[in-house]
């Protein structure tokens, strides 16, 4: 078996347990996947992302996961916006508004990172700078669910 068919597999059981909310589990295979494949930055997102579910609640320890990635793709959109919506979970605004700034700049039409930056701003009460977004993100994809529920 390929090292890549193996991180697959094993990326594909942590998803799994993650699903089934079997967090410390799936924490363990990230683990030893890291262990294995230091260098894969889907494995540091994907585990800074399990880090920072609110069950788990181990947010320091992701957003060095996060911050690694980033160091292997610096421009991930994936790791940007995970990392941006686990800092703005916790009111950490300025910081996600730098990344989701960040993200506009290398998907300027994405409409999921569009409504998650409105939506990251309404949280923080800034209604004026959200409404814009949203109406971007519903003109470029109107019948987003999400966009459309945080727009509600």
């Amino acid at each position: 078996m390929s090292s890549d068919d193996r991180l697959e597999i094993l990326m594909n059981q942590a998803e799994e347990l993650v699903q089934a909310k079997k967090y410390e589990e799936a924490i363990a295979i990230f683990e030893q996947m890291l262990r294995d494949f230091p260098q894969s930055a889907k494995v540091w997102s994907k585990y800074g992302q399990t880090l920072a579910l609110p069950k788990v609640n181990r947010r320091e320890e992701a957003y060095i996961a996060f911050q690694k990635s980033l160091q292997i793709e610096p421009d991930n959109p994936k790791t940007l916006s995970r990392y941006a919506n686990a800092l703005a979970s916790v009111s950490q605004y300025e910081r996600a508004f730098q990344i989701f700034e960040q993200l506009r700049q290398i998907q300027p039409d994405n409409p999921i990172t569009l409504g998650q930056y409105a939506n990251a701003l309404a949280s923080n009460g800034q209604l004026d700078k959200a409404w814009p977004f949203f109406e971007q993100s519903l003109n470029i994809e109107p019948d987003n669910p999400i966009t459309l529920s945080q727009y509600a």
